[in-house]
């Protein structure tokens, strides 16, 4: 009987991977360039497609089926988040923040890529309060995130007196802070005049 042994690497994914990595960052092989405004980001078309539908999609058209390099504009988002993206499909670790969340969800909305929305979603719910929750809720509307769509909208009639408050408050200093300077002296505002 012959005798047969089967091996499987655990670390051939990473390792490829890795590899694939390190020859973008040299812009080797690369055979794509993102364009957002100013930012330019070198890729692989394959690593992209696997990634994103939407890249799928992008790839499997005519024009990008031939080979050669191809620089492809993507408007209406931010270069930053997209990187932030590309990053993340060549190394599987993202970060966000306070300030970052706010391009990268609409960015991995419209590249639909499913793991940064979620991460992005879960976030700013744990970020969500009164000061915030109606730029969460804008948000949450303009990238169809349901689940932060309903918790913000549900969060905002909890707390519509508390929130209601609040914006009026700025909604004032604005108005105030808009007005020509010959109107600011004859003009007193309800919550300047509470103040006194």
């Amino acid at each position: 009987m012959e005798k047969t042994m089967h091996y499987t690497s655990v670390n051939h994914a990473h390792q490829a991977i890795e590899q694939i990595n390190q020859l973008r960052n040299r812009r080797e092989l690369c055979d794509i360039i993102l364009r957002c405004n100013e930012t330019r980001i070198f890729a692989h078309k394959l690593v992209l497609s696997v990634n994103s539908p939407y890249f799928k999609g992008l790839m499997n058209t005519r024009y990008y089926m031939e080979p050669g390099l191809y620089e492809h504009p993507l408007k209406g988002i931010e270069g930053d988040a997209v990187q932030t993206i590309v990053n993340f499909f060549y190394t599987a670790t993202v970060s966000v923040n306070e300030e970052s969340v706010w391009t990268l969800l609409p960015a991995a909305a419209k590249l639909h890529v499913a793991e940064i929305q979620s991460l992005c979603s879960n976030f700013l719910l744990s970020i969500l309060d009164i000061e915030n929750c109606l730029k969460i809720h804008h948000i949450a509307t303009e990238c169809l995130a349901s689940n932060l769509l309903k918790e913000s909208t549900d969060f905002i009639k909890e707390n519509f007196d508390k929130v209601n408050v609040f914006f009026m408050f700025y909604f004032e200093v604005f108005v105030y802070l808009c007005l020509p300077v010959y109107e600011q002296d004859h003009h007193s505002l309800s919550v300047f005049n509470n103040r006194s």
